[in-house]
């Protein structure tokens, strides 16, 4: 069961935009990665939360998520709404 205290849980509301975005396009951790220029267990650290995305790493996947750059942070910056 996943629910709120599950670490499931935590790990899938991390990065939400990006998941949406990348649900929405059909797009895999491992497809995304590999066209971003990454592998898919560093991408799948990143979303974790494990790791921070570096500048290059978020370049890579706004472009290969068609999305704006001038947009990147807010898929990358998990409280923006709160700014």
């Amino acid at each position: 069961w996943i629910g709120p205290n599950c670490w499931r849980w935590k790990i899938v509301r991390k990065f939400k935009r990006l998941r949406r975005v990348m649900f929405e396009k059909d797009a895999t951790i491992k497809d995304t990665a590999k066209l971003a220029g990454l592998s898919p267990s560093t991408l799948n650290d990143h979303m974790a939360g494990h790791h921070p995305f570096t500048a290059a790493e978020m370049k890579a996947i706004t472009k290969v998520l068609g999305l704006k750059p001038d947009d990147c942070w807010r898929y990358f910056v998990e409280d923006y709404g709160k700014l």
